[in-house]
């Protein structure tokens, strides 16, 4: 699903991220009809690559930028304000633990009169 997901992404970017066994291929086919020499095929696949890596870096910091966006707009939190809201949840559980030992002690130690 991801994989379709960024196909369509990239599609509607109007970007082409080409694999590099793809770009391998097709410059092989390039040296065996002659129109390339091997040098050239080499220095063209990496070149292609590169390129290809750094449009699939664009994208990726595009839709990051977007989804963040899109959390601010809908008001959800981040994955830090989560751990946050955790740490305080967990203090004020340790100080609740903290005050029901000392009432149960108090309470243990101070009998209530009997009527």
């Amino acid at each position: 699903m991801l994989k379709s997901l960024g196909d369509g992404l990239l599609a509607g970017l109007g970007a082409v991220v080409l694999t590099r066994e793809k770009i391998e291929e097709a410059t092989r086919k390039l040296v065996e009809k002659g129109r390339l020499s091997r040098d050239e095929a080499a220095k063209l696949n990496e070149e292609l690559v590169e390129k290809g890596e750094g449009q699939w870096k664009l994208v990726e910091d595009t839709i990051v930028d977007r989804l963040h966006a899109g959390r601010e707009r809908l008001g959800i939190g981040s994955q830090q304000d989560v751990n946050a809201l955790l740490d305080r949840v967990n203090a004020l559980e340790n100080r609740i633990s903290v005050v029901e030992t000392r009432v149960s002690e108090h309470e243990a130690s101070h009998p209530a009169p009997s009527a």
